[in-house]
This record gives C-alpha cells, sequence and structure tokens, in this order.
C-alpha cells in the first residue's frame, strides 16, 4: 500500500550544495510505503502507442530511455527507491510496475554532467542578467 504525495517541482535536497541554483525536476509523484514509511520517487508512462507500451512489458527493468529521468529524480531527492509505472488501458495487461534502486553509478554520472552543465548555465545567466541591466 501506497500513499500518494500530489506532483511537485523540487530543487535539490542540500542548501549547502551549489546544485540547488541549478538542479530541480518535476516528479510525477512522491509515494510513502505504509509499510516502512519509506519515501520514493514515482514516474508514470502513458504511451500513446501501443507497442510502446507492449516494449515496456518486455524489459525486466525500466525502460532504458528512461534510466537517466528515474536516477536523476532519486540523486535530485536523495531517495533511494523508486518506482516506474506505465499504463495502456487497451492492453490486456494494462499496467507495468517496475522498482529501481538508487546507484551510486548513476551519481556520478549524473553529478559529471551537471559538472559540464554548470559553466554554460552560468554564462547563460550572466547574458540574461546583462540584457536585463542594459536595457
Amino acid at each position: 500500500h501506497l500513499e500518494l504525495d500530489n506532483p511537485v517541482y523540487l530543487s535539490y535536497h542540500d542548501p549547502d550544495s551549489d546544485y540547488w541554483l541549478y538542479c530541480g525536476g518535476s516528479v510525477d509523484r512522491l509515494a510513502t510505503d505504509e509499510t516502512t514509511g519509506e519515501k520514493m520517487v514515482v514516474e508514470v508512462k502513458c504511451p500513446y502507442l501501443r507497442h510502446v507500451f507492449s516494449s515496456y512489458g518486455l524489459c525486466p527493468g525500466i525502460p532504458e530511455i528512461y534510466m537517466p529521468q528515474v536516477h536523476y529524480y532519486l540523486w535530485l531527492t536523495n531517495l533511494r527507491k523508486a518506482m516506474f509505472v506505465a499504463f495502456d488501458p487497451r492492453a490486456t495487461s494494462p499496467l507495468i510496475v517496475r522498482d529501481l534502486a538508487r546507484s551510486p553509478e548513476w551519481d556520478r554520472r549524473i553529478e559529471a554532467a551537471l559538472a559540464r552543465f554548470r559553466p554554460y548555465l552560468l554564462a547563460a545567466y550572466a547574458q540574461i542578467r546583462e540584457g536585463r541591466t542594459n536595457g
């Protein structure tokens, strides 16, 4: 049994890090496992194309294309678990649910990507500030 929170835009969980300045995301839901009290990220997909939904069912875990997104949300929220949910009411088995655990390897990959991204973002911020003060 899960208790679902409303969807919310989240920023990075550690205000002592400058990540909170530019890291955020809009998770579909946060859920609380009623038996353990543990919070988790919930990512929901409702693909329009039947073959896309069917391909999700063939994956042993979550589809590879969503791994960066879901792992980023785990890193962002500092949570340990995620649940990937796919739904298609036209399918014989319309619901697919997959669990995912946080990965230190994915955390490193995310932080490396953010380190590469940060200078571009800060340069864009500077240009925006210049434009506002000059015009």
